[in-house]
């Protein structure tokens, strides 16, 4: 939610330490790599620099909840609702399911057929039932950068995409996929 010139954005996943820590990580090296200035605050705490915005990252285990649960927080403070703070709020939701995590999901997938580098089309709604599916898919031999999903999802579930993309899978909305796989026009003469 955001309000006059600050926001928070909230993502919980499960993780084992050092996959939180990875997260943590991983958060921090996009921010670097986006030109964001970062500098710790204390343990689970850091602060990223945007110049016009503020990013306070907040990483912990929630109160009363099982020892393998973490928060990740990202509260903006310094701008007003723009690009920008979309770009913060990113950092914090746009992060790929952890190994715990994906253990969880291929164990309530049930076995697939044997599959090979023959590129896959999935339309599905982007939800962790998409996520185990893929994965199951490469770990039987898919190729994951030869793995296309569609979705008409109005607002897609940002982790679930975050994580097929990191894997090298292609994920489009049926219009887009179409028009980046129309062949160019041919002229022919009269």
């Amino acid at each position: 939610m955001f309000v006059g010139g600050t926001g928070t954005v909230v993502t919980r996943f499960r993780a084992r330490p050092e996959e939180a820590h990875a997260v943590m990580c991983a958060v921090l090296s996009r921010a670097r790599a986006l030109g964001f200035l970062t500098r710790r605050l204390g343990r689970g705490v850091h602060l990223c620099d945007a110049d016009a915005a503020l990013l306070l990252l907040t990483l912990a285990p929630p109160v009363n909840e099982p020892s393998d649960t973490y928060l990740l927080s990202g509260t903006v403070t310094g701008s007003t609702p723009c690009e920008l703070t979309r770009t913060l709020f990113s950092l914090v939701e746009d992060i790929s399911f952890t190994p715990l995590e994906l253990e969880d999901l291929r164990e309530s997938l049930p076995s697939l057929p044997g599959v090979d580098d023959t590129p896959l089309m999935i339309v599905s709604h982007l939800t962790t039932d998409l996520v185990a599916q893929v994965e199951k898919a490469v770990e039987l031999g898919a190729a994951a950068t030869a793995i296309t999903v569609l979705h008409e999802d109005e607002r897609p579930h940002r982790r679930v995409e975050a994580h097929l993309r990191s894997r090298g899978v292609t994920v489009a909305r049926p219009l887009e996929a179409m028009a980046a796989h129309r062949p160019e026009p041919t002229s022919r003469p009269l």
